[in-house]
């Protein structure tokens, strides 16, 4: 949706689109400090009726004072004192121990209820999938990047994580006009 990627959204739209994805039943809302505005509007748009909502964040840093400071602030711009989902995000393997000890004290104390793990290696998915630390991966996966089902599906009989795909739209690739279309194009924002 035009929240966050989209130009020119403001907090104020994100609210907006907040407040009528809700309306319209939508139960889980995914967000991040790197989109944009987008934490901002969520916050915004949730005040009371933040209950409703599985709420996810991402912190994407390398040490534990950047990675503290970004769950803080996402706290903090979010309006709430928890979040259902704290994804770690950008990694090419295991995040490093600091960092995933880090989410888990995180998730002791209460701020966070489950933790996730997002990475661009495919290779490293079965160790992480094996990894009780985390209850969700997230992969790439879509028409233009296939290969998860033979690279890291398989692998999902030892355990069941969550499994979320990101870049469904391929960056916009796959946001061609059908043939015989004349009606609007999505962009990547509005998929996002």
């Amino acid at each position: 949706a035009p929240c966050g990627f989209a130009k020119p959204a403001s907090p104020e739209n994100v609210a907006a689109c907040v407040h009528a994805a809700i309306d319209l039943g939508i139960t889980a809302i995914d967000t991040a400090p790197a989109y944009d505005i987008g934490e901002e509007g969520v916050g915004r748009g949730l005040g009371q009726r933040r209950q409703q909502v599985f709420l996810s964040t991402k912190v994407m840093a390398d040490t534990i004072a950047d990675a503290e400071k970004s769950f803080s602030n996402s706290l903090k711009v979010l309006k709430t004192d928890y979040v259902d989902l704290l994804c770690l995000g950008w990694w090419s393997d295991t995040p490093p121990k600091r960092i995933v000890e880090m989410a888990l004290g995180l998730k002791e104390s209460g701020k966070v209820r489950h933790v996730m793990v997002s990475c661009h290696h495919r290779p490293s998915f079965p160790s992480l999938i094996v990894d009780d630390r985390f209850e969700a991966i997230m992969v790439r996966y879509n028409a233009a990047h296939p290969g998860a089902e033979r690279d890291v599906f398989p692998h999902l009989h030892h355990r069941k994580p969550a499994v979320v795909a990101y870049t469904a739209t391929s960056l916009r690739k796959l946001l061609s006009p059908p043939r015989g279309w004349d009606g609007p194009t999505m962009t990547a924002g509005d998929c996002y």
